[in-house]
């Protein structure tokens, strides 16, 4: 079983997370709809467009 025996180091992140930025995208749907999701900057020599993924951080982070 896993426990926890500190918990004094625990915290909740309520910044920017770093190298990423909240984005949100209209529903197809329901237009008015806003989804939150975060695109995620891949490394430059990847030479890729930013993950874009689903955010479930809520209004914690920016």
């Amino acid at each position: 079983m896993n426990v926890i025996s500190n918990t004094s180091n625990i915290s909740v992140t309520t910044g920017a997370l770093p190298g990423s930025r909240k984005v949100y995208r209209n529903g197809t749907r329901h237009e008015d709809l806003r989804v939150a999701m975060r695109e995620i900057d891949l490394d430059p020599s990847a030479k890729e467009p930013p993950l874009v993924v689903y955010d479930t951080s809520g209004p914690y982070t920016g």
